[in-house]
This record gives C-alpha cells, structure tokens and sequence, in this order.
C-alpha cells in the first residue's frame, strides 16, 4: 500500500473514531439532560404533593377549630366536657374530634330546642353519640351515619332509624308517653314531650346493642372506623401546627 493510501486510511479512521466519540458525547449529554428533566417533575410532583398535604392538614385545622366553636356556642359551661369527651372520640365511638363536635352541636341544639337544660344536654348528647356507635357496630355503616338517623328521629323524620331496628310511630310514641305522664302535653303537640318519648323508645328498643361497638373493637369494621378517626385527627393536629407557617407565607 502507498503512502498516500495509508494516509487516507488513517484519516478516515481518525475520523470515525472522531464521530464515534461524538456521537457517545451527544448521547451521554441526552440521557443526563433526560435524567435531569426527569428529577425537575418527580421534585415539582413531590413538592405539589407536600403542599396539597400541607393544605389538607391546614383545611382540618380550621374546620376543627370551627367546631370547637360551635360546641363552646352550644354547651357553654359545658363545654368543656364536651370537647374532652371528643379527644378520646376516635377510639371511643370510631369518630375524629371534628366529626364529633359536629355531630354533638347539631344533637345538642335540637336538644335544647325541645326544652332540655344545657348542662342535661351535653350528658343526653354524648349517651347519643354512644349509641350511634353501638347502632352501626350491629347494623353496619357508620357512627356518623347512625347518629344523623337519631337526630332525624327527634325531627319527626322516623325512616332512616329504621334501618337500626328501631320502629317508631305515632302510636308507638303515645304509649311512651302515657308511660312517661306527658299523655296530654304530648296529645297538644308539646315539643319536649315529644322529645321525651322518642328518647324513651329508642333507648328501649335499641336495648341489645347497648355496648356493642366496644365489644368489636378488634372487627375489621371497628378497627377502620377507628385508624381513620386517628388519622383525621392526626391531620387536624398536624395542620394547627402548620397554620402559623402557612399564614405568614400567604402574606
């Protein structure tokens, strides 16, 4: 081979080699810069997440809040009591102090609407809740769900409890009261009569799921109820720390 052949050879194979290691250059450039704009979207999706968490705690902080409220509203020197009872409601009833402060100010109210003292209602009120959680250990579905079937039935509204075994009519309510005296104030439309022989008849009829939702608390259902009133809580208490931080950063 001439001189000039090898020096052609030579030249191309220097050049090969030049593309070669180019092109192996480019493709690590691509696969970092692909690498890099794959960790930019996991970070933005990390921090998009953490701050919707962030928000979630802050938005269970104040409806908390709210309701700690509402109950001071309702129960005044009663209070107290009311909200100690709603910091051991996760494991007591399978309900978050909000959902029970909730529920205890709608039940309060409709309460001392019908004539019970403050002091009579608070006491009536967590006995409810109790119930509501019995109910819904032995029929299914939620404490929430069962204490708005009780508070119905004191509205007049009798459907909904029936799902809990518990039948209540006209008929049924006068003879509760006749039991109870209140014949003739109930007969002239008395409000608290009414009250009183709903509550009579309910605690009678309801009488065998008294205790129930303590007695399965190691069921699937008992043990859900309770890990996501825990965790509801978990989030409001997270959140009444955050909310400081949140609030300066919004300004």
């Amino acid at each position: 081979m001439g001189k000039s052949a090898i020096l052609a050879v030579k030249i191309i194979g220097d050049s090969v080699s030049a593309v070669s290691s180019m092109t192996k250059a480019q493709q690590a450039s691509q696969s970092f810069k692909d690498k890099l704009n794959k960790a930019s979207i996991g970070a933005a999706a990390a921090l998009g997440a953490i701050t919707a968490g962030a928000k979630e705690c802050a938005d269970a902080a104040g409806n908390l809040q709210q309701s700690v409220g509402g109950v001071e509203t309702v129960f005044g020197s009663s209070s107290d009591k009311m909200l100690k009872w709603s910091q051991n409601a996760s494991q007591a009833v399978g309900l978050s102090q909000n959902s029970y402060n909730e529920l205890a100010t709608l039940m309060g109210s409709q309460l001392q609407n019908f004539g019970m003292s403050v002091d009579e209602s608070a006491t009536k009120t967590n006995d409810l809740i109790g119930l509501g959680a019995d109910l819904s250990s032995m029929f299914g579905g939620t404490t929430s769900e069962a204490v708005e079937a009780l508070s119905s039935a004191l509205k007049g509204e009798m459907d909904p409890i029936e799902k809990y075994g518990i039948s209540l009519n006209d008929a049924t309510l006068k003879g509760y009261a006749a039991k109870l005296g209140l014949e003739s104030q109930y007969a002239a439309g008395d409000k608290n009569a009414k009250m009183q022989a709903t509550l009579a008849a309910v605690t009678e009829q309801s009488g065998k799921a008294t205790g129930n939702f303590a007695k399965e608390a190691d069921t699937a259902q008992g043990q859900q109820q309770r890990m996501n009133a825990s965790m509801e809580d978990a989030k409001a208490k997270l959140g009444t720390a955050l909310l400081p931080i949140l609030t300066v950063a919004a300004h």
